[in-house]
């Protein structure tokens, strides 16, 4: 079996510790815990591969900003014959509070750019990884907001969620999406801002 694992965020260290990148670094932990190494570059994307017991996990962080994600999603699941029930995209999520995870199949972008462009180019099947980075405070523009680092409070929610959420890929590469829904989206901390 083969399982993708697609990390969204923005290319560049101007974005590499923004909220909006949550997606990226869900996938490097991913790759830091299963010693899989990200250094391939192709289908416009940083890539990797390797096994997770039985399942071949490929690893891809698309490098074409955000909003143009899902060409290159594109590109890669056509190179390996994978269908959308073969792929769970990790993206940042203002609808959760920071240090809350969410696995979930299916459903519209919630006004995501990246996950409505993975969508319009792969359809809405695949699962969904919403790493929560919180809602922006009254009178910030989301798009700032997003694009902005954590707080100094967060960090610590923060890494956890992002820990947590590579194990519910791993979860899901092993034993389904399901089995990760039932044992991701429940009992978790959450961190009420600081």
């Amino acid at each position: 079996m083969v399982f993708l694992v697609v990390g969204l965020g923005n290319p560049g260290s101007r974005y590499a510790n923004s909220r909006h990148n949550a997606g990226f670094m869900v996938v490097e932990k991913v790759a830091e815990k299963t010693g899989i190494g990200i250094s391939g570059k192709q289908f416009d994307g940083e890539c990797g591969s390797g096994f997770c017991g039985e399942t071949k996990l490929i690893l891809f962080k698309p490098q074409t900003f955000m909003n143009n994600s899902g060409e290159p999603v594109r590109k890669i699941m056509g190179f390996y014959g994978l269908n959308t029930d073969a792929a769970v995209v990790a993206h940042d999520e203002v609808d959760l509070p920071v240090g809350r995870i969410q696995v979930k199949t299916g459903g519209g972008s919630a006004g995501h750019n990246g996950v409505k462009s993975v969508a319009g180019k792969i359809g809405s099947g695949f699962a969904r990884l919403r790493v929560g980075v919180g809602r922006p405070p009254a009178g910030v523009d989301t798009a700032d907001y997003v694009l902005s680092g954590f707080t100094r409070e967060e960090t610590g929610a923060v890494e956890d969620s992002v820990s947590r959420a590579a194990d519910a890929v791993i979860e899901m590469a092993s034993k389904g999406v399901e089995s990760a829904m039932n044992r991701y989206n429940t009992n978790q901390k959450q961190h009420n801002g600081g």
